[in-house]
């Protein structure tokens, strides 16, 4: 046998070195497709947009680039194009990077379409932040970074209307066929999400209207401390 290697012997290592190769292969492509399946871990997450500060009960993210929707739990980041369902007795609170946030209260379904926060280009001490998000279904309470140094604009679409806002504290309520708007701080502007559809309405603190599928939004009517306080409890995420 001089002169030929073990893989060349019969019965030698031949047979078990290819059987070794193919398991590896096999492994590879499990590793692989597993890792399709999950979302980007915590250590990756460097283009995470916005954090669940707060969670509870069930929180289902659909993502981008995953195959199946999975789980969100409090620590979980948001990317842009994230949607987030709650489950019947779930509520949650996203933290956005400028300090903005939004509670997402039982049988929602929200979905995160663009967000900016970037150094003003004009003034290069302060910072600009843009969210754009969509209301699914259900009820979400959003509140608007007001602090120094920040210039913050959000935008909120649901089937039937689009509102827009500065500083604020505002709750859109998607219901078929229709959208109800409240301000409870700052102003709001909100129009149909049809542009055929003339006509546009301004909110301020206490205010609230409704949107219904190609009508122009109702002439704003003013809150009750009923209904203020109730808007309040029923949004808040502890």
């Amino acid at each position: 046998m001089a002169g030929k290697s073990l893989d060349t012997v019969e019965g030698g290592r031949a047979p078990f070195v290819k059987r070794k190769k193919m398991l590896t292969a096999l492994v590879c492509l499990f590793v692989i497709a597993a890792a399709a399946a999950l979302p980007p871990a915590n250590a990756a997450a460097a283009s995470g947009i916005a954090r669940i500060d707060i969670a509870h009960g069930s929180l289902i993210v659909e993502r981008s680039g995953v195959l199946k929707p999975f789980e969100a739990l409090t620590g979980s980041d948001i990317f842009i194009g994230d949607t987030i369902t709650a489950g019947d007795a779930a509520m949650a609170r996203l933290f956005f990077k400028d300090n903005s946030f939004v509670n997402i209260t039982a049988q929602t379904t929200l979905r995160v379409n663009q967000y900016v926060y970037e150094s003003d280009k004009n003034v290069p001490e302060r910072k600009r932040a843009l969210i754009i998000a969509r209301v699914l279904k259900g009820r979400a309470r959003f509140i608007t970074n007001s602090g120094p140094g920040v210039s913050c604009r959000i935008h909120v679409e649901t089937d039937t209307a689009a509102v827009s806002g500065g500083a604020a504290d505002f709750v859109v309520t998607a219901l078929p066929g229709e959208t109800r708007v409240a301000a409870l701080a700052g102003g709001l502007s909100i129009k149909n999400i049809l542009n055929t559809v003339v006509g546009t309405v301004d909110l301020y603190p206490n205010q609230k209207t409704v949107v219904r599928e190609k009508k122009p939004p109702e002439k704003p009517a003013y809150l009750t401390l009923k209904e203020r306080r109730a808007l309040i409890r029923e949004t808040i995420v502890r």
